[in-house]
């Protein structure tokens, strides 16, 4: 059988498509017994049997909250039994989330990005996530002087890293925005960091 590969939103039915190649028995019968155990006490028919089904049944279940479940599928006919387990995630709301080293310094000012994102029962995402990180250009404001919008990832960071780090070259104040997305949604929280100029001394020819 198969499970999505991306996992599901809680809330959501989940549907495993049986692969099962089933034998022969008796008269070229292919009936067989299949019993799908979800892993998932809390949820309503966690175990659901199928005796002398012709064909191979899907399996169908709706999880009791977020998690990985591993889900066990039995098959026996005549000539024994098969067992066979995936694992399937279950992703939950999320609460976007992140914290900075610093934000507040001197151009060029490098700030890193701790990722805090959490499930809704404040622990860490159970199932992948997409990062994706941005300075928006149209949330910039001109104080300290500044000019306009200019910065970069720090080397060896990217917009979809985890954690990454920034390096501000102009002043100014800059909303960093991290939205996470999972296949319950997408999720956004914003931080400022403000930038001042710093003196620029020269002395004239003599």
């Amino acid at each position: 059988f198969t499970v999505p590969a991306n996992g599901l939103c809680s809330g959501q039915a989940i549907t495993c498509p049986n692969t099962t190649v089933a034998g022969f028995g008796a008269n070229c019968s292919t009936g067989a017994n299949y019993v799908w155990n979800y892993g998932d006490p809390a949820g309503a028919n966690n175990i659901v049997t199928v005796n002398n089904a012709p064909a191979p049944p899907a399996g169908t279940h709706t999880f009791s909250g977020p998690g990985v479940y591993t889900v066990t599928l039995t098959v026996t006919n005549n000539c024994g039994t098969e067992v066979t387990t995936r694992q399937v995630c279950i992703d939950g709301p999320l609460t976007a989330g992140f914290t900075l080293d610093n934000n507040n310094g001197c151009a060029p000012f490098t700030v890193a990005a701790t990722n805090t994102t959490t499930n809704a029962n404040n622990t860490p995402p159970s199932c992948p996530v997409t990062y994706e990180w941005t300075v928006p250009n149209a949330l910039y404001q001109t104080t300290n002087c500044g000019t306009g919008p200019l910065w970069a990832f720090a080397a060896g960071s990217s917009s979809t890293d985890a954690n990454p780090q920034f390096v501000f070259h102009n002043s100014g104040t800059y909303t960093i925005r991290l939205r996470v997305t999972n296949s319950c949604g997408t999720y956004t929280s914003d931080r400022q960091v403000t930038v001042t100029r710093p003196a620029n001394v020269t002395i004239a020819n003599i």
